[in-house]
Order: C-alpha cells, then sequence, then structure tokens
C-alpha cells in the first residue's frame, strides 16, 4: 500500500476527521443527557417523587430553579 496515495490522503484528511468529529458531538450529547436527567429525574419518577422527603424536595426545587 501506498503512503502517500490520494485514497490515504483523502481518508486522513476527511473520513477521519468527519469520524472523530461524529464521536465528539456523540459524547458531548450524552453527556448532556445525563445532566439533565440528573436534574429533572425527579419529575419523571412519580414513585421515586412520592417517597421523597419535603426537605430534599426543597433542595432539587431550589437546584431547578437554579438551573
Amino acid at each position: 500500500m501506498i503512503r502517500n496515495s490520494p485514497e490515504n490522503i483523502f481518508e486522513t484528511n476527511c473520513v477521519f476527521v468527519i469520524v472523530d468529529r461524529a464521536v465528539n458531538a456523540l459524547a458531548t450529547r450524552f453527556k448532556q443527557l445525563a445532566q439533565y436527567a440528573d436534574k429533572f429525574s425527579l419529575i419523571y419518577d412519580l414513585k421515586k417523587f412520592k417517597d421523597t422527603k419535603e426537605e430534599d424536595l426543597a433542595v432539587r426545587y431550589m437546584k431547578l430553579q437554579i438551573a
């Protein structure tokens, strides 16, 4: 295989860059989703909502207002 063939240059300069950006974008999106799930999990889990103490609810609501 020729090292500086047009195919290798294209692969290095285009394909790998696109794949790298896609992987980084997905990683960023999953980090954001994890943060949102942490902040808003109380809203979506009604059993957890019923079992949570009032003091904990107040703290979580304050965090939601700040966010």
